[in-house]
């Protein structure tokens, strides 16, 4: 990670994340709006965090930002790459801990090692 903010910074690039004019409705009667309109940078080697109540829609924004969920409208830019034009490129680029995960009661050690390997194209595989 520390080597990838430095590549960031070396680059130039002033945000890992930028987000403009986010939104995410999901259907229903009525729709309902989880993010209206965010704006949001995020600069490289800071460190950030999103507060607000239930529904605030803290999850879906992290979530699109993850690529996890596509956004209503708006723009997501994730260390200079966009979201619907650099997918795979952001993919293999960032890294998600997921607050819980139940793959400990299911997995080996050595098989979630392999699992999570597997997201990425570079690097040695685990013996």
């Amino acid at each position: 990670m520390l080597d990838l903010l430095r590549l960031a910074y070396n680059c130039g690039m002033e945000a890992a994340i930028r987000v403009r004019g986010l939104v995410k409705t999901y259907p229903g009667k009525p729709p309902v709006e989880a993010v209206r309109g965010l704006n949001l940078e995020v600069a490289v080697g800071e460190c950030f965090g999103l507060l607000g109540p239930n529904g605030a829609g803290k999850t879906t924004t992290m979530e699109i930002i993850e690529g996890l969920l596509d956004p209503t409208a708006g723009e997501v830019e994730v260390l200079g790459l966009k979201w619907g034009r650099d997918d795979n490129a952001i993919r293999q680029k960032i890294g998600i801990s997921l607050q819980e995960t139940r793959l400990s009661d299911k997995l080996t050690v050595r098989e979630t090692v392999t699992l999570f390997r597997s997201f990425y194209t570079a690097g040695p595989t685990p013996d």
